[in-house]
């Protein structure tokens, strides 16, 4: 017998779940800086799909609404962006102290 368990609501499920969504937001930062240094893309396809498959378990298990899925994929697009702003950063600086140091 299938004992249906109450699903959370999404603020419940995001106090309860938030450990799910690191690596998700974590690998954008590591995709900008990894390609920065070096790492072929194709490499990090699999951290990308194993990131976005924890991220997903609270929901596919169902004890997460579907609400948290999707502001799991918006902290994901939030976390590219943030990283994309970090990287071009970091670059811009490293110019600027570059060209300062001749």
């Amino acid at each position: 017998m299938h004992v249906q368990r109450e699903k959370l609501t999404r603020r419940e499920a995001f106090k309860r779940f938030w450990r799910y969504l690191i690596p998700m937001m974590a690998f954008p930062t590591v995709a900008f800086a990894g390609t920065r240094v070096g790492i072929p893309f194709w490499i990090l396809i699999p951290f990308f799909f194993a990131a976005t498959f924890y991220a997903s378990l609270p929901t596919l298990k169902g004890e997460a609404p579907y609400s948290f899925w999707t502001l799991a994929t918006w902290l994901w697009l939030l976390a590219g962006i943030v990283a994309a702003l970090l990287v071009g950063l970091i670059d811009a600086a490293c110019e600027f102290f570059a060209r300062a140091s001749y």
